[in-house]
């Protein structure tokens, strides 16, 4: 058992890594995403394409029910479109 002095110790030495682990990423994601703004280019997409894309990515929703998600969860989602 873990008495409740060590619990307490445990908990601060946790969150100051977790906090600065989180600033970390944070900065990181800041880094990365201004590496992408340079890089990646936009293609200009059609109707028809967006709608094939659109369809392909539905159809594999509605497969991925229920193994990896309830189907209520896929309708929430839908909603919010």
């Amino acid at each position: 058992k873990i008495s409740d002095e060590n619990k307490a110790k445990i908990k601060e030495i946790c969150k100051r890594y977790h906090d600065a682990l989180t600033k970390r990423v944070h900065k990181d994601n800041v880094k990365a995403l201004k590496i992408l703004q340079k890089t990646i280019k936009k293609v200009p997409v059609t109707a028809a394409k967006k709608k094939e894309f659109r369809d392909i990515a539905m159809k594999v929703a509605r497969k991925f029910v229920p193994r990896y998600y309830p189907k209520a969860l896929l309708n929430k989602v839908l909603k919010l479109k």
